[in-house]
């Protein structure tokens, strides 16, 4: 130790004395107070253990604590905001629901439920009734995001059209009737009808009012009209039996006025219009019934020459006959036959010439 320490007294407490630093020296210069070469010890940075030392490390404990509180602060907001985005917020998700067979008001319920909006969309549907939803769109299961609008698809039930009434109509307007329900005109056939006029329909398979599905087709009957049918002669028959056949063809018979006949028996047809060709069933055929021969008188012709009484017979509605006896030299008319009385018209009266 150095040699100017002096030396404790006896009995006196110890003193610790603090270590000797290491020491480096100083120039020489102004203000110098020791001998040239003197030492003068500066002490180094304090230890750790000074109180300086131990202040910094406390000061940035702070600091850094502050900051992590900060940093979890933020943590906690960003996942409070992120659970809350992903759960009810914009970025909540949710499936659509199974609501096939519900009703429109229990479908929408139903989707409120999932956070779902819902809007009406109808079809026609064979196997689910009306009222009731067919489906979804997008379809069940799918996931969305909440709030999304869900297309609900409501059965009208099975698509059916009415048949409409054709009968009377032609052929073009039934089918653009038709059309007009989304049906079609289907075989077509043609049949004779005496009240139907030609090429307007009689009738329809299925009939009026029936429901169809969509392009079904509808069969009809076109009439040809009335059917044709020949003209039997009954010229020359009894009026009643005529009559009867003509009626039994399928004709009406009216009787004109009686006329005479010279060739046509009394009470016997002498004529018909029409005679022959064809009519409609029901269209009428007129018949004349003969009354005979028409009686005249036979004028007297006796005395006259032969072209004189020829004249005469001809004018009055008789043919003329003459014999001549002798050669019919003196040309004179002597008798006739038949001789006076009345003779059916157009008949011949033979005269004798001599």
């Amino acid at each position: 130790r150095p040699e100017s320490a002096a030396a404790a007294p006896a009995g006196s407490a110890t003193i610790a004395h603090p270590r000797p630093h290491r020491s480096r020296a100083l120039g020489a210069g102004a203000g110098a107070t020791g001998t040239a070469g003197a030492t003068t010890a500066v002490p180094e940075d304090p230890p750790s253990s000074s109180p300086a030392r131990r202040a910094r490390p406390q000061h940035t404990s702070r600091r850094g604590r502050a900051l992590l509180a900060a940093l979890l602060a933020l943590i906690l907001v960003g996942g409070a905001s992120g659970y809350w985005y992903l759960t009810a917020g914009p970025g909540s998700r949710t499936l659509v629901p199974d609501v096939a067979g519900q009703t429109l008001e229990e479908a929408t319920a139903t989707l409120e439920q999932h956070d779902l909006t819902s809007s009406e969309d109808r079809a026609f549907s064979e196997d689910v009734p009306p009222g009731q939803t067919i489906s979804t769109n997008p379809p069940a299961d799918t996931e969305l995001a909440k709030g999304t609008d869900v297309i609900v698809l409501v059965s009208r039930g099975p698509e059916r059209y009415e048949v409409p009434d054709l009968t009377g109509s032609t052929l073009e307007s039934a089918e653009a009737a038709l059309a007009e329900v989304n049906l079609t005109l289907g075989e077509t056939t043609e049949q004779w009808h005496e009240s139907v006029p030609d090429g307007e329909i009689i009738s329809l398979a299925p009939e009026a009012g029936t429901e169809l599905k969509r392009d079904d087709a509808v069969t009809v009957v076109v009439s040809k009209g009335p059917e044709p049918i020949p003209v039997p002669s009954v010229t020359g028959q009894d009026a009643a039996a005529a009559t009867q056949a003509l009626e039994d063809t399928g004709f009406a018979v009216t009787r004109a006025e009686d006329v005479f006949s010279s060739s046509v028996p009394k009470g016997s047809v002498a004529s018909q219009s029409p005679a022959d060709g064809t009519l409609a069933r029901g269209q009428t055929v007129t018949i004349a019934v003969s009354k005979g021969p028409e009686m005249i008188a036979v004028p007297d012709v006796t005395g006259m020459t032969e072209a004189q009484a020829t004249k005469r017979l001809e004018d009055a509605g008789f043919a003329v006959e003459a014999q001549r006896f002798l050669g019919g030299t003196l040309d004179e008319v002597t008798a006739t036959r038949p001789r006076g009385g009345t003779a059916p018209k157009g008949s011949t009266v033979t005269i004798l010439v001599i």
